[in-house]
């Protein structure tokens, strides 16, 4: 069985109950390592050029092979129309890296031979990819609080710094004059250790924060997009990036606004969850070259 499946949709050998397209799809070149990204400066009055590294990867090419052997014409045009319709990165997976999917858009244009022998269409598609492979384990929750105060290890299995995402359901309103809401720490060290805090997040509003922690939305704070909102029972989302807060485990909360954060290659670290949030769902985004 050979696929890929690209925002969603199937491209490839379909299986019972699955929907798509079906054809035959051979990998061309997916495995290419992405080059870091340098700029180049020539300064005027000396001899020689100045190389700055901007310490990024440059996206790389991503290209699948693939043959139509049923209703050649117009499966091939529900392929490449579907392909180029979507705008800016997609989520792009594949059967033969399982445990990885990438974000890519569709870079070139789609060209089909026609065998009218075989009644075949074959087109090679191209996409261009950003430089990670994201690891599907790191779509996985990590941890779901329970009732009770709640200490939960995890470790970056790869060396380089992840963006993570956190989602809980928020239970009920807050108080009317509370301003800050702490939701969780994340921590150095296990529970029981003096300090060991490396960042606290949560809330602050300078009024209340019953409008951002209301009764029944779902609230996330996602890192790697860099942005907080809620979605409300009524499928409504609100950006909350005003109300987030992050700060050093030194500070007290709710201490300095929104900011980078990411989890640390190859190391342990643990989420410290009060138990007033009891449905928090940590999803570390691991990903590698």
């Amino acid at each position: 069985m050979s696929y890929f499946i690209f925002d969603g949709v199937k491209v490839g050998n379909l299986e019972q109950g699955d929907t798509g397209y079906e054809a035959d799809v051979f990998p061309v070149d997916i495995d290419a390592t992405p080059a870091r990204q340098f700029e180049v400066f020539e300064p005027i009055g000396r001899i020689g050029n100045i190389i700055i590294d901007n310490q990024r990867y440059a996206d790389v090419e991503h290209s699948y092979y693939v043959v139509i052997r049923n209703n050649a014409d117009e499966t091939y045009h529900n392929i490449a129309g579907f392909l180029q319709s979507r705008t800016g990165y997609c989520r792009l997976s594949d059967s033969f890296h399982t445990t990885e999917f990438y974000k890519a858009y569709v870079s070139e244009p789609i060209e089909p031979v026609y065998d009218k022998k075989r009644q075949t269409v074959k087109f090679v598609v191209t996409f261009t990819r950003q430089p990670q492979r994201f690891l599907t384990s790191g779509e996985e929750s990590v941890v779901t609080t329970t009732s009770e105060v709640d200490y939960a290890a995890f470790t970056n299995p790869t060396p380089f710094a992840a963006s993570p995402k956190f989602t809980w359901t928020v239970q009920e309103n807050y108080a009317s004059n509370v301003k800050a809401v702490q939701l969780f720490n994340i921590r150095h060290t296990y529970v029981g250790a003096m300090g060991g805090i490396d960042y606290k997040v949560g809330f602050a509003s300078t009024g209340s924060i019953v409008d951002v922690m209301s009764s029944g939305a779902r609230v996330t704070v996602d890192f790697g997009a860099y942005s907080a909102y809620k979605t409300l029972v009524t499928g409504e989302r609100v950006s909350l990036n005003r109300y987030f807060r992050i700060c050093p485990g030194s500070v007290d909360f709710p201490g300095a606004g929104m900011d980078f954060f990411t989890l640390p290659g190859l190391e342990k670290k643990y989420i410290e969850v009060p138990a007033e949030i009891t449905n928090l769902q940590f999803y570390p985004g691991w990903w590698r070259l």
